[in-house]
């Protein structure tokens, strides 16, 4: 399933106008490498013995505070206090302004600490087992290093994350018959998230908040032009690489759905997505699927899921394929279905 989207993304680039441009051809040997490699690094986290998740968690939690050392370093800035929140995106905001953009997305981005954050709890979170004191110490730790990093969608997706294992991935609550009960539940969360977003900007956290009320009109603007696209070239796209060539300096929509329609067309869109449906309906995938180490798959690909919605393109969010469909190869029976 792996080399038959890998293959097809090679066709929608060799097949389209777009064949001799660099950014082209940079972004379909970044599919194909990063497709590889993320498939193998997801198959040996979800099927080997030997991968221990709490172990992946606390290695993802020691880089990302020495990779904010780091930044710390090369911009020549500090946090005012523990609960400055404000220092790692504007100080970011003023590097990629005067510097090399490609230095700043591989050395000092603000979104990359934040995803590996997210990534670290998540792999706990994804556990069966849980110790109720690490749940609290690391649900914190993670927590401190999103805001701290200012990346929207690590926040967000941290709520997601933790709601959806405390509240959807959890045996207990999903043999709850009373509705009442369920509603109980829903509203408590409902109003945990409401309370926060309220306590953030008295943290001085205001990007958040923002956002809500006001978009993002960057995000919204790239979308629109996505849109666009498609709506020209609605059957086969513009091949890889398209909306690049369109608008020169706008690199992808920030939406792999977006990108996926404009490039591909709804015959790709069609395609990728009947290859998803054929693998998880051939491999009995439930929303309580477990990989063989025990590892709650749902929760790895909703943290992936939420950042290729909102930002990054088909070189990075090619690793959603690869993590669904390494996550649930059947070479292992999973060991537990609801």
């Amino acid at each position: 399933m792996m080399a038959f989207v890998l293959i097809y993304f090679l066709l929608s680039y060799l097949l389209s106008p777009n064949i001799n441009d660099f950014r082209a051809t940079s972004k379909i040997i970044g599919i194909m490498q990063n497709g590889l490699f993320m498939y193998l690094a997801y198959y040996t986290i979800a099927h080997s013995p030997k991968i221990n998740n709490e172990f992946l968690s606390q290695s993802l939690f020691l880089i990302t505070m020495l990779f904010l050392v780091h930044n710390m370093n090369l911009l020549g800035i500090r946090p005012s206090n523990l609960f400055d929140y404000e220092w790692l995106r504007d100080g970011t905001a003023i590097f990629r302004i005067s510097t090399n953009k490609d230095l700043f997305i591989k050395f000092i981005n603000y979104q990359v600490i934040g995803m590996n954050a997210l990534y670290g709890i998540c792999f706990y979170l994804s556990k069966v087992c849980l110790d109720r004191k690490k749940v609290i110490l690391y649900s914190i730790v993670a927590l401190q290093l999103v805001l701290t990093s200012g990346a929207r969608q690590a926040i967000f997706g941290y709520l997601i994350i933790v709601i959806l294992r405390c509240f959807v991935l959890n045996n207990q609550n999903l043999k709850i018959q009373n509705l009442i009960q369920k509603t109980k539940y829903l509203i408590i969360v409902c109003v945990a998230v409401f309370l926060l977003l309220q306590i953030l900007p008295l943290l001085g956290i205001n990007y958040l908040t923002d956002t809500l009320s006001a978009g993002d009109r960057g995000r919204e603007i790239l979308l629109a032009m996505g849109m666009d696209l498609f709506g020209e070239y609605p059957i086969f796209g513009t091949g890889i690489g398209g909306f690049n060539h369109t608008y020169p300096g706008m690199l992808y929509p920030h939406n792999i759905i977006v990108e996926i329609l404009c490039e591909c067309g709804i015959v790709g869109f069609i395609i990728l997505l009947s290859v998803l449906i054929f693998h998880s309906r051939y491999n009995k995938i439930t929303l309580l699927h477990l990989a063989s180490n025990n590892s709650f798959i749902f929760l790895i690909v909703a943290a992936l899921g939420i950042r290729v919605m909102v930002s990054d393109d088909l070189m990075t969010s090619i690793g959603l394929f690869s993590a669904v469909i390494a996550c649930t190869h059947r070479y292992q029976q999973p060991q537990y279905y609801v």
